[in-house]
This record gives C-alpha cells, sequence and structure tokens, in this order.
C-alpha cells in the first residue's frame, strides 16, 4: 500500500519571502499547523514552517512578524518521503528523525501531498479494526459450526 493510495492530504504552499503574518494567516485560513515552502516553480518542497516555527523564533523573541521572512524561520531541506512508499517508511522516517510531518513528493522530486503523524495513527486504528471484525467473523463462524475457516490451522500443519 503506497502514499499515494492512502493519503489524500493537500499540502499548503508558502513562498520563502513570505512574511511571518502572511504565513500565520494562511495557516488560520486554511487550518493548518504546518506550510510546506516550495520553489518559485512551485514544485520542489525546499523547507517546512510549523506554527511553533512562528511561536518561538518570531513571537518569543519579540521580533516584528512583518519584517520577518518564511525563509528566515523555516527548516530547510526537509525529510521527505515518495509517494510510491508505504506508511511504515514514512513511520520509520519520523520516528528516525523525531518529526510529526512528511511532504510527500513524486519520483521527480515534486510535491504531491503532505502525510501527518495523526494521518497514519488513524490508517493503523482503521486497520486494527478490520483485523478485529476478521478474527470477530472467525469466532462467530466457529460458534455456528461452520468449519471452512479451517483451512487457516490445516494450512500451517
Amino acid at each position: 500500500m503506497s502514499l499515494q493510495h492512502v493519503f489524500r492530504s493537500k499540502a499548503i504552499t508558502v513562498d520563502s519571502e513570505a512574511t511571518a503574518v502572511e504565513a500565520g494567516s494562511l495557516m488560520k485560513e486554511q487550518h493548518v499547523g504546518c506550510l510546506i515552502v516550495v520553489e518559485r516553480d512551485g514544485q520542489k518542497p525546499i523547507g517546512v514552517v510549523t506554527d511553533r516555527d512562528l511561536m518561538l523564533s518570531v513571537v518569543a523573541d519579540g521580533k516584528e512578524p512583518d519584517s520577518v521572512t518564511v525563509e528566515d524561520v523555516m527548516c530547510k531541506d526537509p525529510v521527505t518521503v515518495r509517494e510510491d512508499q508505504g506508511p511504515y517508511e514514512a513511520i520509520q522516517l519520523m520516528q528516525e528523525k523525531g518529526i510529526n510531518r512528511l511532504p510527500i513528493i513524486t519520483k521527480s522530486g515534486a510535491l504531491s501531498g503532505i502525510v501527518c503523524l495523526e494521518d497514519i495513527l488513524v490508517l493503523l486504528a482503521e486497520e486494527t479494526l478490520t483485523l478485529s471484525k476478521i478474527n470477530d467473523q472467525k469466532i462467530s463462524n466457529e460458534e455456528e459450526g461452520d468449519t471452512s475457516s479451517q483451512h487457516d490451522t490445516q494450512a500451517a500443519s
């Protein structure tokens, strides 16, 4: 299962020359906690700026938000995951790098979306529920005397 088939979240992008005020306003308008900074052509991600970056690097430092650019506070060279990779590769990258969000890119390096820790938690919860339902159905079948599911144990012998 590849990320391109699982996650359809559109990444919200911003130009590196946008001000902290513009970035914060865009986050508020789009109801997101991070923006992907892209090259001028709007394709390749070159950075990530989060609401936390704005808070710690602008507000907490007492800087004037209109005079600080996204480039001043963004995390450069973001860790990315290819859309043909799976959720488990994304989990591994998040764990190794200590991050909660990954821009998803195409094979050519163009931005195609974003995957967040919350997206993966939802996917895992759904998969766990599916497995639970399969198990419940097997138990129900066994209680009704349906032996067609015994192939599971016969195949393992």
